[in-house]
Parts: C-alpha cells; sequence; structure tokens
C-alpha cells in the first residue's frame, strides 16, 4: 500500500495540474482575454491575418512566401546559379518590404540596413561576403520569430480552449471543458484513494466515471483534430483503461498491478498530453 501512496501522490499532481492552474489562469483573465502575468499581448491587426476574420492564414502564407524566396537564395548560391540568387534576393526584397506593413506594430522588426547589406554583398560574387550577410539578414526574422511566432501560433492555430463545451455522460449535462477536465481528474483520483483506502467498490465506480469521460474527451478532440488520435487516447490507452477495470475487479487485490496501471495512465496519456496543449491553453485565457 505503501507504493499505492506514493502514487496517489504523483498520480494527482499529473492529473490535477492541469485543471488546477487552468482555473487559476482563468481567474486571473482579465477583460482583455489575456492573462495578467503575460508581459504583452498580441497586436490586434493580426486578427484581421487570420481566420475567423479573413478566408485564409494570410500572415502565415505571406512569412511562408518570404521564407521561400530567402531560403531559395541561399540554396541557388551554394549551386553557383548566380542569375538566380539575384532574382531570390530581389523577391525576398520585395516581400520584406511588404509584409513589413502587415502589422504596424511590428515595423521595427524589419529593419532596412540587413536587406540593403546583404544586396551590395551579392553584387560582389564573393561567398566571403554573402553568407556573413545572408546570416545578419537572416537574424532579422530570428529576432522576430524568438519574440512572437510561438504566441502567434498558441493563438491563431490551437484556439481557445475555454469556448470548447462538452457533454458530460455522468451528469446529463453540457459544461465547459474545464469544469469537464477538473470531473475527469476527480474521477482519476477518486480510483487512487479508494484503492488505499481499502475501497475496492468505490474504486470500481470511480474508474467507471472515468472511463465514460475519457471516451467522451476523446471524442471532443475531433473539435480541432481530423486525423485519427495514435497517442493519449488512442487504443492502446484505452486497452490499459480497460485492464485496470479488470484488475479492480479481482480479490484480493493486486496494489503492485494496480498501481503500475494508474500510473501508465497518468504518465502515458494525461500527462503528455498536457505538456503538448497546456501551453496553448494557458495563452488564450
Amino acid at each position: 500500500m505503501k507504493r499505492i501512496g506514493l502514487l496517489t501522490a504523483i498520480a494527482v499532481i499529473v492529473a490535477l495540474g492541469f485543471t488546477i492552474a487552468l482555473s487559476k489562469g482563468m481567474e486571473g483573465t482579465e477583460k482583455t482575454g489575456v492573462p495578467a502575468a503575460a508581459s504583452s499581448k498580441l497586436p490586434s491587426s493580426l486578427d484581421n491575418l487570420f481566420p475567423p476574420k479573413a478566408e485564409m492564414p494570410i500572415f502565415y502564407l505571406k512569412m511562408l512566401e518570404m521564407n521561400t524566396a530567402f531560403s531559395g537564395m541561399v540554396a541557388d548560391l551554394f549551386e553557383g546559379d548566380i542569375e538566380n540568387v539575384k532574382a531570390d534576393f530581389q523577391a525576398f526584397k520585395a516581400l520584406y518590404a511588404e509584409n513589413s506593413t502587415l502589422v504596424p506594430e511590428w515595423e521595427a522588426y524589419y529593419p532596412a540596413a540587413p536587406v540593403e547589406e546583404l544586396g551590395i554583398a551579392l553584387a560582389t560574387g564573393d561567398p566571403g561576403k554573402v553568407m556573413p550577410a545572408v546570416e545578419k539578414a537572416g537574424a532579422t526574422c530570428h529576432n522576430c520569430h524568438m519574440a512572437n511566432m510561438a504566441r502567434v501560433q498558441l493563438k491563431y492555430h490551437w484556439g481557445n480552449f475555454s469556448s470548447l463545451m462538452i457533454d458530460d455522460p455522468l451528469t446529463q449535462e453540457e459544461v465547459d471543458f474545464r469544469r469537464f477536465k477538473q470531473f475527469l481528474a476527480a474521477n482519476y483520483a477518486g480510483i487512487i484513494v479508494d484503492v488505499a483506502q481499502g475501497q475496492q467498490e468505490n474504486a470500481q465506480k470511480q474508474l467507471q466515471g472515468f472511463a465514460a469521460r475519457f471516451d467522451a474527451m476523446r471524442a471532443s478532440c475531433d473539435a480541432c483534430h481530423t486525423a485519427e488520435r495514435k497517442y493519449y487516447v488512442d487504443e492502446g490507452m484505452q486497452s490499459v483503461i480497460d485492464e485496470l477495470g479488470k484488475a479492480l475487479g479481482k480479490s484480493p487485490l493486486d496494489g503492485k498491478h494496480v498501481g503500475e496501471l494508474i500510473q501508465n495512465i497518468g504518465m502515458n496519456s494525461c500527462s503528455p498530453c498536457h505538456r503538448v496543449h497546456a501551453p496553448a491553453a494557458f495563452a488564450n485565457f
């Protein structure tokens, strides 16, 4: 039973950590929709360059277009195709100037000097001068990416978890994602504490609730994912839940085996899924 006690601490932290932090994040949210802890928010002008305001992710596509011209220039340079290097540079220079106007608040991320210096270096045809100039121009992209890329991707790629509603199979009510995750975590922790307390029948009931809610949560993934999930909520993890049900039905209870199955769910479903999705959830409060 000591092993179960240890697993209790580990699993409760794993299962509840996300929902507790989620609750705190929502409590700290200001009317702007940005956490009070955030140092700054993304410019509102970006909203016009991504769905739903725009039909396409305009900003993202323009960044890709500019990157293609820049990286194509480097590729042609390695091939010794100087004529196309110059053509690529002109395309990059034009896109650089155009993209600098997309988000007025970020104009400072597009200094003109590195691009002009790159053009001068290319005119010499000296690789010893060109590559340092390429790196300097590339650094302007890197600086903006370091400051903003993750925040942009989290906001416009992942969507807002707080708007997701789920039909809870136990209460038969539609609840928000945060509340549903709290219910799911309570079932998970309930299995652990009931086993530790010698309440095997209660542990079985908690598992039934957990299994039903796990299945509902898996269905909710379709709100964002179109491809089949092969991790976190796949058939492999479902088989672990089924095996836990069998283990909890045995008498005497094999505490070691039960603990390993509980830990498997926590460490191979709950925890890695939270590491992927929690940053995006927090970013959208």
